[in-house]
């Protein structure tokens, strides 16, 4: 989740001439939520926003969080937070949370400030949203939760620990209701230009995922675990595949066949997906979602 904290003098919001929640001196808090974020990041950012020292003492140094100085938080959620500009004019917000995804997160967050000791006011939203504010300093931080097992990695080394941490998660849940079970889990995500791509939340997504693909080389990652007991293996598969350049037309008729709703980066190697494959390097079967013969290798260590 991101935060954009701005240390206000005051601050409205409203919605149709209506005002939806309102402040004195205190922190007007921008809140965006990713795919991948949780109950606990929410928790995270709540109790960071709660302690930040960014208000004066009585010497004039920045020694005091929004408690101690008698003030509000007005947090407003802010999906835009997640929009990349960096190619062409137009930014895409495919990393923003789904509505259904994000609204509660919001609502987790809003509640957990309130559980720190700070007086929420609140936006309201899927609203078009009028802020009124004076930026107290100005200060302004951006705020970013640590990066978890599942999110959009700048490097090479991390997909591979993210991917792992997820399967294991799987597995240990199945195999706590399913005593002397040996279970497998996995996780595949799509890595592309620095992005990570899971399962598209929408057909609108879907088709946003397969324009970034296209014509372009990604990284197909999954993670196994295999667990028993109170053992545990884990390992991971790394895919390149060369996507080919596709048409609008293509895109949207692939998209309305229902094929990439359910799967990571939006297409389908064993499926109709495989029209649009230029070539692939490494293991055909990882790009499937479950690597055979990594799995085999880890399942001969409990042999």
């Amino acid at each position: 989740m991101r935060a954009l904290v701005q240390r206000v003098a005051r601050a409205r919001c409203t919605v149709a001439g209506e005002i939806t929640g309102e402040i004195a001196a205190g922190l007007l808090v921008l809140v965006g939520a990713t795919h991948a974020d949780r109950d606990g990041d929410a928790d995270w950012l709540a109790r960071k926003v709660a302690g930040l020292r960014i208000f004066a003492d009585a010497e004039g140094r920045m020694n005091r969080d929004v408690r101690e100085a008698g003030g509000g938080v007005l947090a407003v959620p802010q999906f835009t937070l997640y929009g990349d500009a960096r190619h062409g004019r137009r930014p895409d917000f495919l990393q923003a949370a789904a509505p259904e995804r994000a609204e509660p997160l919001y609502e987790r967050f809003c509640g957990a400030l309130h559980g720190e000791g700070v007086a929420v006011a609140r936006g309201r939203f899927r609203a078009h949203m009028s802020l009124e504010l004076v930026n107290d300093g100005p200060v302004t931080l951006m705020i970013e939760t640590p990066p978890g097992p599942d999110r959009a990695w700048p490097g090479r080394a991390e997909p591979r620990h993210g991917v792992r941490a997820v399967a294991l998660e799987k597995a240990r849940r199945i195999a706590s209701l399913r005593a002397g079970a040996v279970v497998i889990g996995a996780d595949t995500i799509v890595l592309a230009r620095g992005f990570r791509m899971g399962k598209p939340d929408s057909a609108a997504q879907a088709a946003e995922m397969l324009r970034r693909l296209q014509g372009r080389t990604h990284e197909v990652w999954t993670g196994i675990a295999v667990v028993r007991g109170s053992e545990a293996r884990t390992a991971s598969e790394c895919t390149r595949v060369q996507f080919a350049r596709m048409t609008a037309q293509e895109i949207q008729g692939y998209v309305d066949s229902g094929e990439p709703l359910d799967k990571a980066g939006a297409y389908g190697i064993q499926g109709r997906g495989a029209m649009f494959v230029r070539r692939i390097e490494g293991d055909y079967f990882n790009v499937v979602g479950l690597p055979l013969q990594r799995l085999r290798l880890v399942l001969a260590e409990f042999a």
